[in-house]
C-alpha cells in the first residue's frame, strides 16, 4: 500500500512539473517570437493556443496582453481590440498595464477610422488615470480625434478642459495652438490670433513658438491686415532666425505681394526670401516667385536670368523645371 502511495504522489508531482515546464516553455516561444523575432502573426496564434491551453498560468495575463499587442502589430486590429478589453477587463489590478492597453486600444480604434469611439476612450482613459503623467495627452488623442470625426463643437470643449485642467503640462500650449486651428476653421479669427498670442508671448518660448507666429501671420494675411503679418514676421524672424518657419515666413510675405498684384514688391521679397532660406525645396520656390514677379514687371533680361539659373539647379522632370521653361518661353 505504502509503495502505491509513494508511486501516485510521484507521479502527480511529475506530471505537474511537466504541465508547468511546458507552459513556461510555450510562453516563452510566443514571447520570443514577438520580442526578438518580429514574427507577429504567429506569436498571436501562439499566445490565443496559450491562454486556451492554461487558463490558470500565472503568466495569463501577460499572455492576453501581448496577444493584443501581436494583433494590432500584425494589422489585426479588429481583434486586438476585443482581447486589450479582455485584459484590462479580467486583470484589473494590473494598474499600469491596463492604462497602456486602454490607451492602445483607442488607438487601434483611431487606426480603424472609428475616430468617435478613438475620441471617447481616450476620454475615458483620462477620466480613470486624471492624476497620471499621460492625463493630458490623453485629451490631445481625444481633441485630435474628435476632429477627425467633423465634431468641432468637441474638440473645442476637449481642448478647453485640457487647459482648465492641466495648465501647466506640456500639452496645453499644444492645445492652444489646435484650438487656435479651430477657431480660425470656424470663423473667429480674433480668438485664434489671441490663443496664438499666448504661445508666443511665454517665456522661456515653448517649442511651438515659432509655429504660432507663422500662424499668427498667415491668418493674418488671409484677413488682409497686412500690417499685423508684418509684426508677426516681424518677431518671427527676429527670435528664430534658423527655424523652418522663419523660411515659410519669407516666401509667404512674398506669395501674398504676388497675389495682390504687387509685382515690383513681390520681386524684391522673393529676392530677399532666395536669400534668407535654407531649405533647397523653398528655395527653388522663392528663385520661380522672384522670376515670375520680374516677368509681370517687365523686366525682361532679370526674369530670363533667374530662370535659366533655376534651370541648372533641376532636374529636367521637376514640376519647377518645366515652369521655368515655360516663364522663360
Amino acid at each position: 500500500m505504502f509503495p502505491k502511495l509513494i508511486l501516485v504522489l510521484f507521479l502527480g508531482l511529475s506530471t505537474q512539473s511537466w504541465a508547468q515546464t511546458s507552459a513556461e516553455d510555450d510562453f516563452k516561444l510566443a514571447r520570443n517570437l514577438f520580442r526578438d523575432a518580429g514574427d507577429y502573426a504567429t506569436a498571436a496564434g501562439l499566445f490565443a493556443e496559450f491562454i486556451r491551453n492554461y487558463p490558470d498560468s500565472q503568466q495569463l495575463a501577460e499572455a492576453r496582453l501581448m496577444l493584443a499587442r501581436a494583433y494590432r502589430q500584425s494589422g489585426r486590429c479588429d481583434l486586438a481590440v476585443p482581447a486589450y478589453e479582455t485584459f484590462y477587463l479580467e486583470h484589473p489590478d494590473h494598474l499600469l498595464n491596463a492604462a497602456n492597453a486602454r490607451r492602445e486600444r483607442a488607438a487601434c480604434l483611431a487606426e480603424q477610422g472609428q475616430y468617435l469611439l478613438a475620441a471617447r476612450s481616450y476620454e475615458e482613459l483620462q477620466r480613470r488615470f486624471s492624476a497620471s503623467d499621460f492625463a493630458a495627452s490623453a485629451l490631445i488623442e481625444a481633441a485630435a480625434n474628435y476632429t477627425r470625426a467633423e465634431n468641432l463643437r468637441q474638440a473645442e470643449a476637449v481642448y478647453g478642459r485640457l487647459l482648465a485642467d492641466y495648465a501647466r503640462s506640456d500639452q496645453a500650449h499644444l492645445a492652444r495652438y489646435r484650438l487656435a486651428q479651430l477657431r480660425f476653421a470656424t470663423g473667429r479669427a480674433a480668438e485664434a490670433q489671441q490663443l496664438l498670442g499666448q504661445i508666443a508671448a511665454t517665456k522661456p518660448p515653448p517649442s511651438l513658438a515659432p509655429s504660432a507666429l507663422l500662424l499668427g501671420g498667415r491668418i493674418a494675411l488671409f484677413m488682409g491686415n497686412r500690417e499685423i503679418a508684418e509684426k508677426q514676421f516681424k518677431s518671427l524672424e527676429r527670435r528664430f532666425p534658423r527655424a523652418a518657419q522663419t523660411d515659410s515666413a519669407y516666401l509667404d510675405r512674398a506669395d501674398y505681394l504676388y497675389n495682390s498684384r504687387l509685382f515690383s514688391q513681390a520681386g524684391d521679397a522673393y529676392q530677399r526670401a532666395f536669400n534668407k532660406i535654407g531649405d533647397r525645396a523653398l528655395k527653388e520656390s522663392a528663385l520661380l516667385g522672384l522670376a515670375d514677379a520680374r516677368r509681370q514687371s517687365h523686366q525682361t533680361r532679370e526674369a530670363i536670368a533667374h530662370y535659366d539659373k533655376l534651370s541648372t539647379m533641376l532636374q529636367p522632370g521637376h514640376p519647377a523645371y518645366l515652369k521655368a521653361q515655360l516663364g522663360r518661353a
